[in-house]
């Protein structure tokens, strides 16, 4: 899907009163840094190793977006056998950077775990859920859980 005319880009679009682009800068400085509190859990060892990945990755993106050679918006995907806790290691991500994000399942069972979830890890945002047939307000939330086909209509 490309810009309509007229549009801004992603990265200039604005959310509390900062462009995407600033906060990602921020949210990046932030994971470079360390500087962040304890979580509500502590993370196992392959969770954190998923965490240096992402970072890696945003450094790449973040280049391309500098450079001004990214094509489209990036998503970032965690890839994991089930029961490995990858709504854990988004909501550390989310935790640390302070960024906005949606997270993705294959069922409509797995919505309302997953936002138990991020309720449980993230006490103090905003979660919504979209299932097609129910939709939270989803502008103001931080976080957002749908399925693939959601995520993909959307898009």
């Amino acid at each position: 899907m490309g810009r309509h005319e007229g549009q801004r880009p992603y990265s200039e679009t604005e959310h509390a009163g900062k462009t995407v682009l600033d906060q990602q800068k921020e949210a990046l400085q932030k994971l470079l840094a360390g500087e962040h509190e304890k979580g509500a859990r502590e993370l196992y060892s392959h969770q954190e190793d998923f965490v240096g990945r992402f970072t890696e990755y945003f450094i790449e993106v973040m280049k391309a977006r500098e450079a001004g050679t990214e094509q489209a918006p990036r998503m970032a995907r965690i890839e994991a056998a089930p029961r490995t806790g990858k709504t854990a290691i988004a909501a550390e991500i989310m935790r640390r950077t302070q960024m906005r994000g949606g997270f993705l399942v294959p069922t409509r069972n797995l919505i309302d775990q997953a936002v138990r979830e991020f309720r449980t890890l993230l006490p103090n945002k905003t979660i919504a859920k979209h299932t097609g047939r129910e939709k939270d307000p989803l502008n103001d939330a931080d976080v957002i859980v749908a399925t693939y086909q959601i995520g993909q209509a959307e898009v």
